[in-house]
């Protein structure tokens, strides 16, 4: 899935978050990105998200 134009304040990145959730409720959903914003908008609408940050 590709966010790379979704900001934290638009619904568009939530509702991609939360499809996201949808697919790893029923399979593996990976989501690699460099924005720190998602990775909180993640860990604050998926319950039990697990998040990987990788050292820079």
């Amino acid at each position: 899935m590709i966010m790379e134009t979704f900001d934290d304040m638009r619904a568009r990145a939530r509702a991609a978050l939360k499809l996201c959730a949808e697919i790893g409720a029923n399979g593996q959903a990976i989501l690699c990105t460099h924005h720190a914003h998602l990775a909180e908008l993640a860990r604050d609408g998926i319950p039990g998200v697990g998040i990987v940050d990788m050292p820079e």
